[in-house]
């Protein structure tokens, strides 16, 4: 059944998101990538998806660029390499560090709630008060 749309709102886009990364899964099996569907911008009569191709590493750690920038500047931010994906407890909650972004400079540090896998960002400070042991 073929469905046209009208006008892209919300409810379309999340409907047309979940279509896009069910078609990217097999490219994700065909090619041994990493495919993320990122943000959207849209207006009534079209709309920007971010699409991010990532190779996975051995050991299975996928090189996006956030993770990237971690790997280069975790020394200069007093972690370790080894803190990628270390898993932390902030206001109740747990967390997973997956990456940092150098053009955010309040809120570098990405990081996903283990509980529904929503992404935020973090400061330095927080981090490094979280990853005192």
């Amino acid at each position: 059944m073929t469905v046209k749309i009208e006008e892209l709102n919300k409810t379309t886009l999340k409907e047309l998101r979940y279509a896009l990364e069910e078609t990217l899964k097999n490219i994700q099996t065909k090619y041994g990538i990493h495919v993320d569907v990122g943000n959207c911008q849209y207006s009534e009569t079209h709309a920007t998806f971010k699409i991010e191709l990532a190779v996975i590493k051995p050991g299975g750690v996928v090189h996006t660029k956030i993770v990237e920038e971690f790997l280069f500047a975790a020394e200069r931010l007093g972690l370790k390499k080894e803190d990628l994906n270390r898993e932390f407890s902030y206001q109740n909650e747990t967390y997973k560090l997956i990456g940092y972004s150098r053009n955010s400079r309040s809120y570098p540090f990405i990081v996903k709630r283990i509980r529904d896998g929503a992404k935020s960002k973090l400061t330095r400070d927080v981090i490094l008060n979280c990853f005192k042991t």
